[in-house]
């Protein structure tokens, strides 16, 4: 089973996790986090289309720009604790436009003992 279909399967059957762990060789991995990150802020649309990088909606412009409310994407290395706090105190509060809130954090093996203890 591919990794687009368990995707499906979690999200359409209503079993999707607070939490995805992408692994992989290179930007691979964080590419592919990044567009499904876009795909779960839209309202509905085909799972395959997550893995397009020429989209031009409004959504995927303002995560691209890092203005869109119900994301954020870390990608410092490491990642320290203040980028972990910000990140929980964005998620005690519910989304403002889009269904769901979604973060992705890049280099977490990098991560400091603190924040990873966070």
């Amino acid at each position: 089973m591919g990794p687009l279909m368990i995707l499906s399967k979690l999200t359409y059957g209503g079993g999707l996790p607070h939490a995805l762990l992408f692994t992989g060789q290179g930007s691979e991995k964080s590419n592919a986090a990044l567009g499904f990150g876009k795909w779960l802020l839209h309202r509905g649309g085909n799972l395959e289309d997550f893995a397009k990088e020429d989209c031009i909606c409004d959504i995927c412009a303002r995560v691209d720009a890092g203005s869109h409310p119900d994301f954020l994407l870390l990608d410092r290395s490491p990642i320290p604790i203040d980028d972990i706090r910000e990140l929980k105190a964005k998620f005690y509060v519910s989304a403002l436009v889009a269904p769901r809130k979604v973060a992705v954090l890049n280099n977490i093996e990098n991560m400091h003992l603190a924040a990873a203890n966070s």
